[in-house]
């Protein structure tokens, strides 16, 4: 059982002396206060039994609980007649408005655990959570979530006593798990109260309510199922350790924000759409490269690579996503969603240069000198030899996208005796990653969801077993 809060507060004044906040009205005052909540409920019941010197069985059940509550308040002040009040007094504010938000949540899992070993050196591992989320639709809450996996600890074997391998298993596995990465409600018509509910009824305004988000009756879990092969070895007397692993993710009923037919309520609303794949490889290797009373000092290198593409996308031919901010750019997106593209997909005008010269077609100047230029596709009267000051929807393509080529991190743990008590030592890391430098706009939301693996990878973004930086709620086998 476990309470978990956390507050915040933010303020924030625009003076009179800034030219912000002379445009903004005389001044600008603003407070906020936010307060989240998680209220944890973990039950688990565990049986182990060891059947001769052959037979191990490690079986769990368990039960969670999970409350998750948030409130928001705000209060705003505009025209202020000093700038001695700083954000301490919005009453002295001419305008002032003000605005108060809340949102709680459940999470329920039920989830079981058999873990069988035949001779500490094959290992089989079955899974199965059910669980059930109250931001989805009524009769789409609940899910389950089996896995299976197995290992074969080949050092263990005769033939491999003699070997240099002091630890060397090949492990894969089948998992099937659950998004539920939307804010609350997300099912439901939203309604919200202000000066766009405000209606005439006789002499005097009425006030009313207007809608803010369509219903999906429909909306249900997202969910991947994933496969992986690995292999983990560790080399006199594992000074020199690492893993190798293979992993295919099949993403369906994508959580996307779509647009919906009008008349409507509001422009778009969130459905499950399409399908995505992910493929990577991911390597590990650690070595110690110094241990001697007094000094212990081991390094080590993670590489990754990963692709993924996305492959339906249901009745839409593309999403767009991203959205682009600054002055001028409201309504503005920056990637596209569509089959056969990955995700963090730009699309785009596509830049060509800057002018050099001055073009003028008969009277009409084209461009100037030092302008911007852009591909464009059909010949016209701002359309000179494939280029353009100004590109319209029609000429826009892909221009790349926010996924590295691969990642590279490095890790140095070192202990010494003055730190020989928590913290037990000093680390420093590195990352060093291949492509453009920029980070996705969309990608599926991460879940701290147990890996159903008998031991993840140290990289895997499941939270695997193995992963000691990770929180996970199972018990690996030997």
């Amino acid at each position: 059982m476990g309470l978990d809060h956390s507050s915040g507060g933010r303020q924030l004044y625009y003076p009179n002396a800034n030219p912000v906040g002379a445009a903004l009205g005389g001044g600008l005052a603003r407070q906020y206060d936010l307060d989240n909540s998680t209220r944890t409920l973990q039950t688990l019941l565990t049986f182990r039994r060891q059947i001769g010197e052959a037979h191990s069985f490690d079986v769990v059940g368990g039960y969670e609980y999970n409350k998750f509550t948030s409130n928001l308040f705000m209060a705003q002040g505009i025209g202020y007649f000093t700038d001695a009040f700083s954000f301490n007094n919005l009453g002295a504010a001419v305008t002032r408005t003000d605005s108060s938000a809340a949102a709680q949540s459940r999470l329920v899992s039920f989830l079981s655990r058999v873990n069988y070993g035949f001779k500490d050196r094959y290992f089989l591992t079955g899974a199965l959570r059910y669980d059930g989320s109250s931001k989805f639709a009524v009769g789409h809450k609940w899910a389950a979530f089996p896995g299976i996996s197995g290992s074969w600890h080949i050092s263990q074997e005769e033939f491999m006593r003699a070997g240099p391998f002091s630890d060397l298993r090949l492990r894969a596995g089948w998992g099937l798990q659950g998004n539920p990465g939307i804010a609350p409600y997300s099912s439901l018509l939203l309604l919200a109260g202000g000066t766009g509910g405000t209606y005439p009824w006789g002499d005097q305004p009425q006030t009313g309510v207007t809608p803010t988000q369509n219903a999906n009756p429909n909306l249900k879990w997202e969910q991947t199922a994933q496969y992986n092969v690995a292999l983990d070895f560790g080399l006199w007397n594992n000074r020199l350790a690492g893993s190798v692993e293979y992993y295919v993710k099949n993403t369906s009923d994508l959580l996307l924000s779509v647009a919906v037919p009008q008349p409507a309520v509001v422009d778009t609303v969130l459905e499950n759409v399409g399908k995505l794949r992910n493929h990577g490889i991911e390597f590990s290797l650690d070595a110690v490269a110094v241990s001697r009373p007094g000094l212990s000092w081991r390094t080590g290198v993670v590489f990754a690579a990963e692709r993924n593409r996305v492959i339906d996308l249901g009745t839409h031919t593309f999403l767009t996503s991203g959205g682009v901010s600054g002055q001028g750019q409201s309504g503005q997106v920056s990637q596209r969603i569509a089959p056969d593209l990955p995700l963090g997909t730009f699309y785009g005008p596509v830049f060509t240069g800057v002018a050099d010269n001055t073009l003028v077609v008969g009277t009409d100047t084209v461009w100037k000198t030092g302008q911007q230029l852009f591909q464009c596709n059909t010949a016209s009267a701002t359309c000179v030899n494939g280029e353009t000051r100004s590109p319209t929807a029609d000429d826009y393509a892909v221009i790349g996208n926010a996924n590295p080529d691969f990642t590279v991190g490095l890790h140095n743990d070192i202990t010494t005796p003055p730190w020989s008590t928590p913290p037990r030592g000093m680390r420093s890391r590195a990352r060093i990653s291949s492509g453009p430098p920029c980070r996705r706009t969309i990608q599926p939301v991460s879940t701290n969801r147990p890996s159903t693996r008998p031991g993840g990878s140290r990289t895997d973004r499941s939270c695997g077993c193995r992963m000691s930086r990770c929180n996970t709620r199972w018990t690996c086998p030997s």
